[in-house]
């Protein structure tokens, strides 16, 4: 007689879910686990795919606006198409929403993603409705790439430059704002920023497409799970140490964020939706002013913060389904 154990998908936590669903998947230009799958087209094109998920009561902080739900799921779906080095080319939506929904606000949600697909004249395409007990949106996205374009995560070279466009912070504040009220003493002003960049995080798709098309990127990444935890991934893929030496935190958290909360703000965050990329050394001159070196690829493992004053591990942590919180 066999004793048969149940495991809980909260005993393993979504990486271990995905490791063991990831023999079922098909072979594509891209590991299993990066930001979307690629297909071969032809010869020099490849098909770039990808969905996301949204759940309200586990994705929407408290106060979100409907319509910021609606551009929230568009900008996961699109993201990851991007930083691969896509461009987009059509979006689909399912949305599933209680019976008792109001008509006004499904409008709403549905709105907000074609408004934040119009924004880069990428085809709204339409999508599925459902009944769930829950509001539940399923974003799909289309793009294309030429197939020497294509940027995985597995590319980073010891030497070459880790790469930001953005500061980061400003959700990790907003979201623990919304959720538990603390204020961290910032100024109301302060703090509505952080709460506008949990709503609607500002997209970066036209400059980050802008220097893929011209500056050789070796590996890439949408840090939407935490900086920390991307660049594990990063490193892990690419088989490499990651040393960051400038702590991209917000200036307006540097203002007037207690320091000992910087790391964690700035590492441990989340749903900033930034690339984070890297390339060659000798490349970094080319890089527009709003981009920013934060750090370098080392051979060896692990992703490490290195200043000359300390040396601090930086933990893969961030968001991460089904574990508890």
């Amino acid at each position: 007689m066999f004793l048969v154990i149940e495991v809980q998908l909260k005993d393993l936590g979504e990486e271990e879910v995905l490791r063991r669903l990831r023999s079922l998947t098909a072979k594509t230009n891209l590991l299993p686990d990066d930001d979307a799958s690629a297909i071969n087209l032809c010869d020099s094109e490849v098909l770039l795919l990808n969905v996301d998920g949204f759940v309200a009561s586990t994705d929407a902080p408290p106060g979100m606006p409907y319509q910021s739900m609606g551009e929230k799921a568009a900008l996961m779906a699109i993201s990851d198409i991007v930083i691969k080095g896509g461009t987009a080319r059509g979006f689909l939506l399912s949305v599933s929403v209680p019976s008792d929904f109001l008509m006004e606000d499904l409008i709403e949600i549905v709105q907000g993603a074609k408004q934040f697909t119009a924004q880069f004249d990428i085809p709204f395409l339409g999508g599925d409705l459902n009944q769930a007990n829950d509001i539940v949106l399923d974003a799909v996205a289309i793009g294309t790439a030429k197939n020497n374009n294509v940027i995985p995560r597995t590319g980073a070279k010891a030497g070459d430059i880790i790469v930001s466009s953005k500061w980061f912070g400003l959700t990790a504040i907003g979201l623990n704002y919304l959720l538990s009220g603390n204020d961290y003493g910032l100024s109301e002003k302060v703090l509505e920023a952080t709460v506008r960049e949990v709503y609607s995080p500002r997209p970066w798709f036209s400059e980050f497409f802008e220097i893929a098309t011209r500056i050789p990127i070796t590996s890439s990444i949408d840090s939407s799970d935490g900086l920390g935890k991307s660049l594990h991934h990063l490193a892990n893929a690419s088989n490499k140490r990651i040393v960051i030496s400038s702590l991209p935190i917000h200036p307006l958290l540097e203002k007037c964020l207690p320091k000992e909360y910087w790391f964690s703000s700035v590492f441990y965050g989340g749903e900033e939706f930034c690339p984070i990329f890297t390339v060659p050394s000798d490349n970094i001159e080319a890089l527009p002013d709003y981009f920013m070196c934060i750090g370098r690829v080392e051979t060896g493992s692990g992703v490490i913060f290195s200043t000359k004053d300390a040396v601090r591990e930086v933990l893969p942590k961030g968001w991460e389904h089904f574990k508890e919180k």
